[in-house]
């Protein structure tokens, strides 16, 4: 029995020591769950803030964002996605990318591998709105975990359509026969287009690194240029470019100082339009109007001066037919210069009524002759037709208009008389005819000039024989409306011969 006490005893002892070690186990078990638990719901705290501040960035971002499954449907988006797009949260969890893109298989094959890959997708694209509208997104695309991507896309419709502008500009400014330049203040060049480089006598392709604007305007105006436009903003105004041989271009200039919106800086831009021929016409204009006072005054002071003195004075009978005589030639004169100036700017102006008939080149040249002849006794007027010669296209006023003048011409350049022979003949699809005199002829170097308004061949020999210096003008302008050609051929003490062509009328150039 005392043994078995001692036994017992022993085993109590055991017990008891085995429940303390599984009360501890137990303990230490219950204190590593609590701070599991604790550092789950950290973790969970801390998710659930991650996820809170992905979502405010999704909703506070510029761009579109939507979330998308491996298989592309969507599983989230933000609001910006649904307002570029029209649709709702709801119905964009509904759809996936194929809803809103043009099918690409392959494409579509290309972007998966990448993704796959680990890689960062870049690329245009275009998304089909709720309303069909198709709108072009910059969009890039990650794989964010095993079974999420993410999608920005970018609105793009504003640089697209600043890019088409700069198209626009960019085909104007080549287009533009202005010149048109961008410098900057320093005077460095950053462009010319085509036409200003053309102006400027530069090469399309001359680099413009090194070159200054400085060097392609006069002088005059670049001192206006950093007077006004620096100081002013804007300058417009007449001024003058220069080429690189020192010849000055007249222009009507526009030159102004552009911010830069991003760098702050300033840039100035110079357009100018080329007046050379502007300025022409106006010294034209100005000598027209020079010349035309020089002529009217000239037989309106003969007029009244020899008026005067028949009020005035008392003078034999056949001193005052001369006097009457010489009022008669000038009012002709006056009248002669007043016709012809109205009639070659009236044609000019293209207001001259034609009416083309088939004319017969015989009968014209026969009556100018019968016109002239018995004024003009010194002067013996022939007739040269070939025979069978076919009729003309012409009006036949005008013609009468052009022949009437040449003959005038050929006797009043040959005062010491002489034959003046008015022929005609056909030479293909024209009838040539021409005036030819025996008179003092006409200088080789002046040739070009003679159907000139208001020139006349300036001489010791010409200067004493009155004129205009319209009729020959008024001829070519004539013949050329005729479709006919115009010359003369002359040397000097030899007379001249003055030809031009009419074309055939179309029953005679049919047959020809």
């Amino acid at each position: 029995p005392g043994n078995l006490l001692v036994g017992v005893g022993h085993d109590v002892t055991r017990l008891h020591e085995a429940e303390q070690a599984l009360r501890r186990a137990h303990d230490e078990l219950e204190l590593r769950v609590e701070e599991r638990t604790a550092e789950l719901a950290q973790a969970n705290q801390e998710l659930r803030s991650s996820e809170a501040r992905y979502r405010l960035l999704m909703e506070q971002a510029a761009d579109a964002i939507l979330l998308l499954a491996p298989g592309g449907r969507f599983t989230g988006a933000s609001s910006r996605a649904c307002e570029l797009l029209g649709y709702s949260p709801e119905e964009l969890l509904q759809m996936s990318i194929l809803d809103l893109v043009r099918p690409d298989p392959e494409r579509t094959r290309q972007v998966g591998e990448r993704l796959a890959a680990g890689e960062l997708v870049l690329l245009e694209e275009e998304f089909r709105s709720k309303s069909g509208e198709w709108i072009p997104v910059e969009i890039s695309v990650r794989r964010i975990s095993d079974h999420e991507e993410q999608l920005i896309a970018r609105d793009i419709r504003e640089r697209r359509r600043a890019q088409e502008a700069r198209e626009q500009l960019a085909a104007v400014l080549q287009a533009t026969s202005d010149f048109v330049a961008t410098a900057e203040l320093a005077g460095a060049l950053l462009y010319m287009n085509p036409a200003g480089r053309r102006l400027v006598g530069l090469g399309e392709q001359a680099d413009l690194s090194q070159r200054t604007l400085a060097e392609f305007l006069a002088p005059a105006t670049r001192e206006i240029i950093l007077r006004e436009a620096v100081l002013g903003g804007t300058w417009t105004g007449e001024a003058a470019l220069q080429a690189p041989g020192g010849q000055e271009i007249p222009v009507l200039m526009v030159a102004s100082v552009h911010q830069r919106p991003c760098a702050g800086t300033q840039f100035m831009s110079v357009v100018a339009h080329d007046i050379t021929q502007r300025k022409q016409l106006e010294n034209v204009k100005d000598e027209l109007v020079s010349m035309v006072s020089h002529e009217l005054r000239t037989p309106l002071a003969s007029l009244r001066g020899f008026a005067e003195l028949m009020l005035t004075r008392d003078y034999a009978e056949d001193k005052r037919r001369e006097f009457l005589s010489i009022i008669h030639n000038e009012s002709k004169r006056l009248a002669e210069l007043i016709n012809n100036f109205l009639d070659l700017q009236r044609i000019q102006s293209g207001k001259q009524v034609y009416e083309f008939v088939a004319l017969d080149a015989a009968e014209l040249l026969g009556e100018a002759i019968r016109l002239f002849q018995p004024g003009n006794p010194q002067h013996r007027l022939e007739l040269e037709v070939a025979p069978g010669l076919p009729p003309a296209r012409g009006d036949r006023d005008r013609v009468r208009q052009v022949l009437a003048n040449l003959v005038a011409n050929a006797i009043k350049y040959s005062p010491e008389g002489g034959r003046v022979v008015l022929g005609a003949r056909q030479e293909g699809g024209e009838v040539r005819m021409w005036v030819s005199d025996e008179g003092i002829g006409i200088p080789a170097e002046v040739l070009p000039h003679l159907f000139t308004k208001f020139y006349r061949v300036d001489n010791a020999v010409n200067r004493g024989i009155a004129g205009t210096g319209l009729g020959l003008a008024l001829v070519r302008q004539i013949v050329e409306n005729h479709g006919g050609r115009v010359w003369a051929e002359s040397a000097p003490g030899k007379g001249s011969t003055f030809y031009f062509t009419l074309p055939l009328a179309e029953d005679a150039r049919q047959a020809a």
